[in-house]
């Protein structure tokens, strides 16, 4: 039986869609799979999110009262840490000012700086929380309906698997424990490295992360999974 832990990380936008957890359910609710819930959310009764100037739907979104019992009924979390949420900023004012002049059409500021920070922050947590003991680790998102996952009977625990839509893309992550260095680093090492980013969003840290631990670049896959993230 494969060992498998789901490692939901961010901001728990739309929790009274049920398309997402169903879209959980009919992928990993397997008899030859054995799957675990893992969590860190930003919540407080009335947050507001701010959506990431990236996004399509650039609308702020209210928390839900319901949200962390409705992430557990779900999920069922074998660990859940909820905080507060929080503003972040580099502890290095010299990175900041690096990443301004770098050119591209995701140009910096500080709105993509705190999301960017914030999303590293709490999947480099909810790595922290899931012990090494599975076979394989999935990164979540509390918003992104599933439509594709391969068979983990198949994947190699030597490989990294990303969805085919682009290299490190948050939509969802699948790896061994070999790995597990590198997710709980996406934090820490973006704040004590500058990176030589080419855009500032968070899939460019991780890749700059995975390539400063020495991870061989051959062994992230593209594969064809995906899913998309609900907006109601």
């Amino acid at each position: 039986m494969i060992k498998i832990a789901l490692c939901f990380y961010g901001q728990p936008r739309y929790v009274n869609n049920v398309d997402v957890p169903k879209s959980y359910a009919k992928f990993f609710n397997r008899s030859d799979y054995k799957v675990e819930s893992f969590g860190h959310c930003w919540y407080s009764k009335n947050a507001v999110y701010s959506s990431s100037s990236w996004t399509q739907n650039h609308e702020d979104y209210t928390a839900d009262d319901n949200t962390v019992n409705a992430l557990y009924n779900y999920y069922n979390f074998t660990r859940l840490l909820v905080e507060r949420p929080k503003t972040f900023r580099f502890n290095d004012e010299s990175f900041r000012e690096r990443y301004r002049q770098v050119k591209h059409h995701i140009n910096y500021n500080e709105q993509r700086e705190n999301n960017t920070l914030s999303q590293l922050y709490s999947i480099e947590t909810v790595s922290k929380l899931v012990p090494d003991t599975f076979d394989y680790y999935v990164l979540c998102r509390y918003d992104t309906v599933l439509t594709g996952i391969p068979d983990f009977n198949l994947l190699d625990p030597n490989l990294l698997y990303l969805p085919d839509c682009g290299i490190f893309s948050d939509i969802v992550i699948i790896f061994s424990k070999k790995y597990l260095q590198w997710s709980r680093n996406y934090y820490t090492l973006s704040q004590e490295k500058l990176f030589d980013i080419e855009g500032f969003m968070p899939e460019e840290f991780k890749k700059h992360v995975y390539l400063d631990l020495g991870y061989n670049v051959n062994d992230a896959r593209l594969v064809n999974m995906f899913g998309h993230i609900v907006r109601n």
